[in-house]
C-alpha cells in the first residue's frame, strides 16, 4: 500500500487518505482517529474530490473505504455548526456539500467497497447503503441517533433503506434510533461479518480486487443497469431530505 499523490495543484488533503492498494485498487481511510472519524466539512469536501479523482482516473478500478483506528466513523462532527457566523449561509455551505458528496456516491461508476472495521453512526451508516459491497466487523453495530438530535436522515436513506431494510427495520433504525448489530445487518446493506481485526479490510480488498479483475465497461454497464431504476428517485429524495 503506497500513498497516492494525486491533485498537487489543489490543497492536499488533511481528514481523509489516499493510498495505492495494487491492482488499481484506491483505498481510502477517513482518518481523524482522535475524533472517531467524524465527519468535519474538510472530510466531507475531500471525500467529494476523492471520487471524482477515482471516477475520472482510469488507472482506479475499485475503491475500499475504511475508517482508522477502532470506529468507521461517529458521523456528521456536530461541532461543524458551533463554527458558523451565519447560520443560514452555514446551513446552506453544509447542504451543498452534503448533495455534492451523496451524488458523488449516487452517480459512482467503478465499484466501491466499504470496511466498516468499527461504530458506523448516523451519515456514516446511511452513506453505506449507496456502496456496492459492505463487508463489517463482528463487533460494529450501526446507530442513526436523528431523532434524538432533532435531524432527519440522508444520503437518501428514507428510501434507500426502506428498499433494502423493509418498512418496519427501516423505521426502527431511521426514526426509532434503535443500534443494530453487524450481524442484524446482513442481508440488508452488509454483505458479510468478518473477524474483528485487519480481516474486514483483507476482505473488502480480496472483493475489490475480483471485482477490479473484470472487464471495465462490463463491470460499469452491468452496475448502471441495476441501479438506474432507482437512481432519479435516489436523487430526488437525496434533495428534498437536504431541504427538510
Amino acid at each position: 500500500v503506497t500513498q497516492v499523490p494525486i491533485m498537487a495543484h489543489e490543497p492536499p488533503f488533511q481528514h481523509l487518505k489516499l493510498e495505492a492498494a495494487g491492482d488499481g485498487i484506491l483505498m481510502l481511510t477517513l482518518n481523524r482517529e482522535r475524533n472517531k472519524n467524524s465527519f468535519s466539512m474538510t472530510l466531507i469536501s475531500e471525500f467529494t474530490r476523492a471520487l471524482s479523482y477515482a471516477s475520472a482516473n482510469d488507472s482506479v478500478k475499485a475503491v475500499v473505504v475504511t475508517g482508522a483506528g477502532d470506529f468507521f466513523s461517529s458521523g456528521n462532527d456536530l461541532t461543524n455548526f458551533s463554527k458558523w457566523e451565519d447560520i443560514d449561509a452555514g446551513t446552506k455551505e453544509a447542504a451543498s456539500m452534503l448533495i455534492d458528496m451523496t451524488l458523488g456516491l449516487v452517480r459512482f461508476p467503478k465499484q466501491i467497497v466499504a470496511a466498516v472495521n468499527g461504530p458506523a453512526i448516523g451519515m456514516a451508516c446511511t452513506m453505506l447503503g449507496l456502496f456496492d459491497y459492505v463487508y463489517a466487523a463482528e463487533s460494529s453495530y450501526f446507530l442513526t441517533p436523528f431523532s434524538n438530535l432533532g435531524q432527519v436522515p440522508e444520503f437518501a436513506s428514507s428510501f434507500v433503506f426502506v428498499e433494502r431494510m423493509g418498512m418496519v427495520r427501516a423505521q426502527e433504525l431511521l426514526v426509532l434510533g434503535r443500534k443494530f448489530s453487524a450481524k442484524e445487518m446482513v442481508g440488508t446493506i452488509v454483505n458479510e461479518l468478518c473477524k474483528d481485526g485487519p480481516a474486514t479490510v483483507a476482505r473488502a480488498l480480496e472483493t475489490a480486487k475480483l471485482l477490479a479483475s473484470f472487464p471495465t465497461n462490463a463491470l460499469q454497464t452491468t452496475k448502471k443497469l441495476i441501479r438506474s431504476p432507482l437512481l432519479a428517485m435516489t436523487e430526488q429524495v437525496t434533495r428534498t431530505e437536504v431541504d427538510e
